[in-house]
């Protein structure tokens, strides 16, 4: 395993795309991460040894850039559908927030469906509208899982369930972000090392940020 300073300093050279720039500040955290020692270690060993876990904070903004970079790299939306100028549907301008144990996603969100003739647009003027995510975090594996648990549309609230229903979505439903995955794709052919291992154990939704407790370890390709 790499001297996880030289791995650090890695971490800080490599050259990538501007709007890639906030990943890498994800593996240097897991990395640099602040050792957590379980309350409940001794309780729960005879033997009294300790458990040491690293202890990971992401802040709102991050959170916000990291869905910016993964989900919203098409010119800044994620695209439900293909896009025409007559047919479409997607979000854009993301913002996050986290209060109350919860994760909250914003976005603008856009839908039509019609049919270009004649140089004009078929089937009337859209949909658009402010549509907020709201989903609790909680620790799965090498994942970080949100459990989907309501969504609100702010200029028309009535047209909530017929939008999830286009989208062929029931609540609640959880989505996984594979942490160990992305950041060993990021690494591929980039660095010498990658993460051997990662468990994420608890995932706390505090005021304005996300708090995780996990493990992890770097090795060799």
């Amino acid at each position: 395993m790499p001297n996880l300073r030289n791995a650090l300093t890695e971490v800080a050279n490599m050259k990538i795309s501007t709007a890639m720039r906030s990943l890498p500040v994800l593996l240097a955290l897991l990395v640099i991460a602040t050792p957590y020692q379980a309350a409940d270690s001794q309780a729960s060993d005879p033997q009294g040894s300790e458990s040491s876990f690293s202890e990971l904070r992401l802040d709102a903004p991050l959170i916000q850039d990291f869905l910016r970079v993964i989900y919203f790299a098409d010119g800044g939306r994620f695209h439900f559908r293909e896009y025409s100028e007559c047919s479409y549907e997607f979000i854009q301008n993301p913002s996050v927030s986290v209060k109350d144990g919860l994760v909250h996603v914003s976005a603008e969100y856009y839908r039509r469906r019609g049919t270009g003739a004649a140089g004009r647009c078929l089937g009337g003027p859209g949909t658009n509208t402010k549509i907020t995510l709201s989903a609790r975090p909680f620790a799965q594996g090498s994942a970080v899982a949100l459990e989907i648990l309501e969504v609100k549309t702010e200029r028309m609230p009535e047209l909530t369930s017929a939008l999830l229903g286009l989208a062929g979505v029931q609540l609640p439903m959880t989505h996984t972000f594979d942490l160990m995955a992305a950041m060993n794709r990021m690494l591929q052919g980039q660095q010498s090392f990658g993460i051997s291992s990662l468990e994420v154990h608890q995932v706390l939704a505090e005021e304005n940020a996300i708090r995780m407790r996990l493990t992890v370890q770097l090795g060799i390709w």
